[in-house]
């Protein structure tokens, strides 16, 4: 997983239905949000959509993997890293 200031990239495992996990992880995230105090209760965070790829076979994966954890340009710093 890599968190940006305006998207996040989640790999995850290929028995997960794609868009359900986009919605769980979605209302997940927000919920923590919400509880750090971080966003209105009816703040708006996410947008409708998302986008969903299936990854076929080891090399897809692992370069998913490479460019979900190093291809998202420099790290945040802390300070702007909630702990949830």
């Amino acid at each position: 997983m890599n968190v940006r200031t305006n998207h996040v990239h989640i790999v995850v495992p290929p028995h997960a239905k794609g868009q359900d996990m986009l919605h769980d992880l979605k209302a997940r995230a927000t919920r923590k949000l919400r509880e750090a105090g971080l966003i209105a209760a009816k703040q708006s965070v996410w947008t409708r959509s998302g986008s969903v790829s299936r990854l076929y076979g080891e090399a897809s994966v692992a370069k998913a993997i490479k460019y979900t954890k190093h291809g998202q340009g420099p790290d945040l710093p802390e300070a702007q890293q909630p702990r949830l």
